[in-house]
């Protein structure tokens, strides 16, 4: 391939610093958000598991809190994956702003299609605007 036609997506001086930082302030409110919603998404499943399936959880000898478990690390696991899949992304190029769009977009699209952080703005209203923002930006990426 001609060297003219290949495009350079490579950061530099300034730029790459900015550029992570900003990954950094991300990451951590992807995982902040997750760690404060956890709780509250267990919460939710144990409700849930006892007014919608309590007496079908029973007749197969499961409990409540196992059903909530199960469920929350279920979600909580397949964010994980992601995130840390971003994260490996990051650690493996982090001077190329395509890579770090690459793992923005794997870590913020847990925020979408995971159901933890819509718990927590559930029941804490005033997590709305950093779950907004991180929607809003997977939307952007997308």
């Amino acid at each position: 391939m001609d060297q003219a036609t290949v495009s350079n997506t490579r950061l530099t001086d300034t730029r790459v610093v900015l550029a992570r930082v900003a990954w950094g302030i991300i990451t951590s409110l992807v995982l902040g958000l997750f760690f404060i919603a956890t709780p509250v998404e267990y919460q939710t499943h144990i409700k849930e598991g006892a007014q919608l399936f309590g007496s079908s959880l029973s007749y197969l000898g499961l409990t409540v809190p196992f059903y909530a478990g199960f469920r929350t690390f279920m979600d909580i696991s397949l964010a994980m994956g992601f995130i840390i899949i971003g994260i490996v992304v990051f650690s493996r190029k982090s001077d190329d702003w395509m890579v770090m769009l690459t793992s923005l977009t794997t870590q913020t699209f847990v925020a979408l299609f995971v159901p933890t952080l819509t718990y927590v703005v559930i029941f804490q209203p005033a997590w709305r605007l950093p779950v907004r923002i991180m929607n809003r930006k997977m939307m952007s990426l997308l």
